[in-house]
């Protein structure tokens, strides 16, 4: 991607996920952060991660719960005209704080 293509992506994907609603019965959301970059395939993908509250409860972890997170995130996008490939993944606010120092594909995290 070109550098005004990511900037207008960027502000896509942001708009977007800045106005997902928290969908009810599913774990709670306490923060999204996204990163855009190439995939293996040297493909545009966009990696989202959902970092949920740490009280959720072991059983809402199991992808036929935390999976229905993951399409709602794919489709918002990609109806939003996303056409990167969009990767969705999971971690505890716990989890997420112990990995700061990881550096995604850009090199950075956008944060909501």
């Amino acid at each position: 991607m070109e550098a005004t293509e990511l900037k207008e992506e960027r502000k896509k994907i942001e708009q977007i996920l800045g106005g997902l609603a928290q969908p009810a019965n599913l774990p709670k959301i306490v923060r999204i952060e996204y990163s855009l970059g190439k995939d293996a395939t040297e493909k545009d993908a966009v990696w989202v991660w959902l970092v949920l509250d740490d009280a959720t409860p072991e059983n809402q972890w199991k992808y036929e719960v935390v999976g229905q997170l993951a399409d709602a995130v794919r489709e918002k996008l990609q109806e939003g005209g996303v056409t990167a490939l969009i990767y969705v993944r999971f971690r505890s606010a716990a989890e997420q704080e112990e990995l700061k120092e990881f550096v995604p594909p850009d090199g950075r995290f956008e944060r909501f």
